[in-house]
């Protein structure tokens, strides 16, 4: 097995350059690139010189909806805002805050009272009609088979199950203990 120094045979450069914007003259080819600034990406590719890399990056309609929907990056909620929307529409004061790793949400896991919840706010691309749907599914499933342990849906200050917050519906959750199989 040969090994070498990673910094000699690997190139790591941001070019910092946006959507839009035309591709930098000063690309030494070939170079593996990932457009797309996110955790995994299934654009990411070599390309051997200008014009590929070029046409790797100016997106078509579907790779732009892929793009917004499944690898778009955004800022992860702060835990400050976090206490801040279940003070404002929980009524949940001096909660207790762990962010839990997530793939595209914001979650975490509070413990206020004595008791724990689960605090989820979805990606800024999610739809909130889906959510509402997502909890739609849950309330049906714990009334067809009180039996079954589903978190249970806790209600915002104003009698709703979504709190919209910058466009982000949020909900909160009793929190069921266990772990991953």
């Amino acid at each position: 097995m040969r090994t070498e120094n990673l910094q000699d045979t690997c190139r790591i450069r941001d070019t910092g350059t946006r959507y839009g914007e035309p591709v930098p003259d000063d690309i030494s080819y070939p170079v593996f690139v990932k457009p797309v600034k996110a955790a995994f990406s299934v654009l990411a590719r070599t390309v051997r010189n200008h014009a590929e890399l070029d046409a790797l990056v100016r997106f078509g309609i579907w790779e732009l909806w892929v793009i917004r929907r499944l690898v778009e990056p955004f800022e992860r909620m702060p835990p400050a805002e976090a206490s801040r929307i279940l003070t404002e529409h929980y009524g949940l004061p001096a909660a207790e805050l762990e962010s839990l790793p997530t793939e595209r949400d914001d979650s975490f896991l509070v413990s206020a009272g004595g008791q724990q919840f689960s605090l989820k706010v979805p990606h800024p691309s999610d739809d909130p009609a889906v959510i509402e749907m997502q909890l739609a599914a849950m309330t049906f499933a714990v009334t067809a088979d009180p039996g079954i342990p589903l978190q249970k849906i806790v209600l915002g200050l104003d009698g709703r199950p979504v709190q919209l917050v910058n466009g982000r519906a949020a909900r909160l959750l009793t929190w069921l203990p266990g772990e991953l199989a």
